[in-house]
Parts: structure tokens; sequence; C-alpha cells
């Protein structure tokens, strides 16, 4: 079981171009019995390794024997936003490496989510229990504003979210990340590496639908997921009537999985 601990504090505005900012992490009740600190050890060298890993690529995931136990290891990936190059991705696994050292002791399984990347592991042996793909993990919507306080803004919102929904998929080229603009709102979706399409677009149209249940009038929010986060802010200097604009335009496969779900 995995035990949720909240960041106390978020920033207001451009939560969208601050990659490093934290947001919750996830430990384990279940803990190695590391008497030695061998585990804590092994941990530091795991970290390490993906650290270095994403100053090459966004997405990796590599395995840590624990002391001189060839029967134990720790493994653990990390994944950065797409729309991070290189030096970003990296610069927010640093962020990760300078709060994980108090975080989670000698928890078996962890994740730590921070705005632009996150990083999971796990001991041999841990048992995970059903992963609840679709729990809402995390939310924040910004303070109500008279200006958004509209049904224009919910329609120009609505609108953003379809437009971004219809663009899901492809994951093999966009690595499950996707971004709209359209009047004036900025959103984007970042679904896990390995799920597929239809997984993808069922988690974004879930996290669509809590962000519209909860964050009405919200000129920005988060939403995350067990497989998937959504983020948007809302730019009123950027109104001018101009199309949908996908930033990332791709195929969208999962019309024909609901297609064949239909039928």
């Amino acid at each position: 079981m995995l035990c949720l601990f909240l960041a106390s504090q978020y920033p207001s505005n451009g939560i969208l171009e601050d990659p490093t900012s934290f947001i919750f992490q996830q430990c384990s009740i279940e803990k190695f019995d590391d008497p030695d600190g061998e585990y804590i050890k092994a941990r530091s060298t795991l970290l390490q390794r993906l650290l270095f890993q994403s100053s090459q690529s966004k997405f990796n995931r590599t395995s840590i024997t624990i002391g001189d136990r060839s029967i134990d290891s720790v493994s653990g990936l990390f994944q950065c936003r797409g729309d991070l190059d290189d030096h970003k991705c990296n610069e927010c696994m640093k962020a990760v490496q300078n709060v994980s050292s108090g975080l989670c002791g000698n928890s078996m399984a962890a994740r730590i989510q921070l705005s632009g990347c996150h990083v999971q592991y796990e001991a041999d042996g841990y048992e995970n229990p059903t992963p609840a793909d679709h729990e809402v993990h995390h939310k924040i919507c910004g303070e109500p504003q008279a200006i958004v306080a509209s049904e224009l803004f919910e329609e120009v919102r609505s609108k953003a979210f379809e437009a971004l929904e219809a663009e899901v998929g492809d994951e093999g080229v966009h690595l499950g990340f996707y971004e709209i603009k359209h009047e004036g709102v900025h959103a984007m979706v970042q679904c896990d590496v390995g799920i597929g399409e239809c997984e993808c677009a069922k988690c974004v149209a879930d996290a669509v639908h809590v962000v519209e249940e909860e964050c009405h009038g919200s000129s920005w929010g988060q939403v995350f997921l067990g497989l998937c986060y959504l983020g948007y802010e809302f730019h009123p200097h950027e109104v001018h009537g101009g199309p949908v604009v996908p930033i990332h335009p791709g195929m969208n496969m999962c019309l024909i999985c609901r297609t064949m779900h239909v039928s």
C-alpha cells in the first residue's frame, strides 16, 4: 500500500512552465529490512543512475543489486514530460535528487512526482496491491477568477479539452505527450510510457471529467491520475478568435478503439 503526501504550497501561475515544482510523493507502508543500510545505499545509486540517463533521454529504467546479496535488487524508472528537452529533463531529475533524500526512508516502493518528471522504484519482494490506475492522486485548482467565471470560458476550455482528447494516440511518436492552445487556453497531457493509446485516452477523459467537475472558473489547474497527468492555464491576452492548434499533431488512433468498443 502506498501512502500519499502532498506539497503544502504550489505556485499560483506558470504551472506549466516550472517543471521542477514538487507535487506529491507516495511511499509504501511495507519497509525493507535494512539493518546495514545497504538498501538505502542501493536506492541512492539507482537514483544517481537515473539522473545520468535523464541527460540523454526522457525515459529509462534500471536495476541495482542490494549489497552482496545477488538475489535482492531495487528497480526503478523515470519519465520526463514530453515537452522538456534533455537539459530541462535533467534539471527536473536533479530536483528529484534534492528532495528524495528526505522522502520515504526504507519504504519498499515509492513514486516521487514533480511537475515535469517522476521517479518510481520498488525492491524485490514488494507485493504491489491492485493499482488504481484512474484514481486521483493529486488535484489542484486555481482560485476562481471573475474574468473566467463565465459560460464562455467553460465552453472555450471544453473545446480545448475535446481537441486534446482527439489528439491522444500514436504514443510511439509522442511518448504519450500532447499539447493544445485554443483561445488562450494552454492544455497538456502526459500518459505513462508503456500504456496503450486507448488506455491513455481513457485516463485523459477521466482527468478532463475531474477538471470540469471540480475546477469551475479556475484559470489554471492540474490533476494527476495513476496513469496520466492533465494541466491547463488560461492566458486572456492570447484570446484572438483563432482555431484550435494541436502543437504535436498526431493520428487519433483511439477512435478505432472506441469504435471497436461500441460495436
